[in-house]
């Protein structure tokens, strides 16, 4: 199963706090420890018909899911939305380590996925299909930028 190892995800949530230093803050690891159960069961009980066959895009939004949902991060400063950036970036980590893909996202996408997640009713599914759609875009964004350069090679001789 791919769930993160519990000090992995531990690492994790390190690199995001030396990320956004000066905002400083803090975890429960009583309450992040809670975060892979609870991916597993809704691995096992929402998608035991995948036969173990887990997309990245689901893992990466499950973690999401769950680490807003529980909320493990407290900011010292009193920032909002400390567990929907600590969310993410888990997210984002996991991406970027299992398919070598980088996420990006400007301010404004930053702040709207941060305040739904906040906000809004969202579920796993929900998240699944975002990370689905950004890998999707990187992809493409990739192959633009290698059909470009081949297009000026061909220009060029």
């Amino acid at each position: 199963m791919p769930i993160i190892p519990y000090p992995i995800l531990q690492a994790y949530c390190r690199q995001v706090k030396a990320f956004f230093r000066p905002w400083t803050f803090l975890w429960s690891n009583a309450i992040l420890s809670e975060v892979n159960p609870n991916v597993e069961r809704s691995l096992n009980s929402k998608f035991s018909g995948c036969n173990g066959k887990y997309g990245e895009a689901k893992i990466a939004g499950l973690y999401t899911f769950w680490i807003a949902k529980l909320k493990p991060a407290f900011s010292l400063e009193g920032g909002r939305v400390v567990n929907e950036r600590l969310a993410f970036s888990v997210g984002f980590s996991y991406i970027r380590e299992r398919l070598s893909i980088d996420i990006c996202l400007n301010a404004e996408e930053m702040e709207n996925v941060h305040n739904t997640l906040r906000y809004h009713t969202s579920s796993p599914h929900t998240m699944m299909h975002l990370y689905e759609g950004w890998i999707e875009r990187e992809r493409l964004r990739c192959e633009n930028v290698q059909l470009k350069k081949e297009l000026e090679r061909l220009q060029s001789s």
